[in-house]
């Protein structure tokens, strides 16, 4: 399952600094992951680099799938060049 719209990216992304414009300093982001664990992490990681529009999902993606926010099973994945 995926959230539409969403990109996935795995969390070792961050340290890819040309994928980096894709999360934008001025972009309001929206984080989550399974259990929400790995989310934290990202946001708590991003914040020291100076990004401070992300929004974490807590409960991860089953409280999302609670809500009537539409997902698919495709999964559109970040290129790691």
């Amino acid at each position: 399952m995926h959230v539409v719209g969403a990109i996935n990216a795995p969390l070792d992304f961050i340290n890819n600094h040309r994928d980096m414009d894709i999360v934008g300093k001025t972009k309001t982001c929206y984080v989550h992951c399974l259990e929400g664990y790995r989310s934290l992490i990202f946001n708590t990681i991003m914040r020291t680099r100076g990004f401070y529009d992300l929004i974490d999902i807590t409960e991860g993606f089953e409280s999302i799938i609670e809500t009537k926010i539409p997902v698919t099973e495709h999964v559109e994945r970040l290129s790691m060049l």
